[in-house]
């Protein structure tokens, strides 16, 4: 597949995504490079109200002839109300949530609300994943936590994002779930990714002038 091709940059996207755009679309492209088989997929652990998914799926939508997933992961109580939304939010796109099933060969975008732990265990199994966009809590013990989770799960060549890792909004309250600061480049360095001592990962991107700025990781 040519990942050379123009793409026409989704004009909204989801909270603290601004200037990150085109880092999205490249860290698409270059999972889509590094793909063998199968469909595409793009895991986003921590929804909030959709946006970032549903620029996502504008983008791969794009690409001729690509089969893809766009899956969505929140809390069981799906805090924001996405799964009530995400028929008008999708549209056609849409096929629904998994519950006691993953169709691994399914076009279209699917929501989790549950845990990632779950998640992996019992409906992802050994189905890679292309590129997971890690936004949930941002405490250092989640963030570090959910990468641990799906590490294994992705691909060869996938990447993985983490958003809110620029120093500029480390300690910064909202969001975490457990009333403590962002602490998201604390554990990216306790995982030995931003210092790169962790084996089979590379650094991408590192967008620490931006207050939001994430921090892009590639598997080798």
């Amino acid at each position: 597949m040519n990942q050379t091709i123009e793409i026409n940059i989704p004009p909204v996207w989801g909270c603290g995504i601004v200037y990150q755009e085109q880092a999205f679309v490249d860290t698409i492209k270059a999972a889509l490079s590094a793909r063998e088989t199968g469909p595409f997929r793009y895991l986003e652990v921590g929804i909030l109200h959709g946006g970032t998914m549903r620029a996502v799926t504008e983008v791969l939508v794009q690409f001729p002839g690509l089969d893809w997933q766009v899956v969505g992961l929140d809390l069981p109580s799906d805090p924001n109300k996405l799964g009530a939304r995400a028929p008008a939010l999708f549209g056609q796109q849409f096929k629904g949530e998994l519950r006691d099933e993953y169709r691994p060969d399914a076009t279209g975008v699917f929501l989790v609300f549950g845990s990632l732990k779950d998640f992996v265990s019992r409906l992802l199994r050994e189905t890679p994943i292309h590129l997971c966009f890690i936004d949930g809590c941002h405490c250092s013990d989640c963030a570090a936590s959910d990468f641990l989770q799906i590490e294994n799960s992705i691909a060869p060549g996938g990447c993985v994002i983490f958003h809110d890792a620029s120093p500029l909004c480390q300690g910064w309250d909202p969001p975490s779930y457990h009333n403590l600061g962002v602490g998201v480049r604390s554990a990216l360095f306790g995982l030995g990714l931003l210092n790169g001592t962790r084996p089979g990962w590379k650094l991408l991107d590192d967008m620490n002038q931006l207050f939001h700025g994430p921090s892009i990781f590639q598997k080798v």
